[in-house]
């Protein structure tokens, strides 16, 4: 579990593609972090990211549960350790989820694939700090064991 959660958090700043999650183009934190970046070419990469769907990996925080099995609205943040029992990561590492047709996505302590369109906006939540994206969602899938080892195969593990 250890080793997969390690390369999970070293596979989410690299920017490979990953062909077994070809459905939509893969964006990584590592772009995220643009975000505070002053370079107008980096401003130009974010803003490219509000035309399309992406999917970004990462893992889920719920904001609110429904018998805490599904949630229509959640925080994804790129490390299982960026929960509440730690400071948040910078607002520039963190998505505010909203589930599209307002569907719930299930709760997941693994990590996961969100599939949507991202916006740029800076949102406050009551209890976890400051979001920078927010995205609504189309699709979470828990990210499997087959996909790892393909993520493995990519970094050279």
């Amino acid at each position: 579990m250890k080793r997969r959660l390690a390369s999970f958090s070293i596979f989410i700043f690299l920017s490979a593609s990953v062909p077994a999650f070809a459905k939509a183009p893969i964006v990584l934190w590592n772009t995220l972090i643009l975000k505070d970046s002053k370079n107008p070419s980096d401003q130009a990469k974010l803003a490219a990211l509000t035309a399309k769907e992406f999917r970004i990996p990462g893992f889920m925080m719920p904001l609110e549960t429904a018998n805490g099995k599904t949630t229509k609205e959640f925080l994804l943040v790129p490390e299982l350790p960026a929960c509440i029992h730690v400071p948040p990561p910078p607002p520039s590492q963190t998505v505010l989820v909203k589930m599209k047709d307002g569907k719930g996505a299930p709760v997941s302590w693994e990590p996961v694939w969100v599939e949507g369109r991202i916006k740029i906006k800076t949102t406050k939540t009551k209890e976890f700090g400051e979001a920078s994206y927010e995205m609504e969602a189309s699709d979470v899938r828990i990210l499997k064991n087959e996909d790892m080892n393909e993520i493995n195969k990519i970094m050279g593990i």
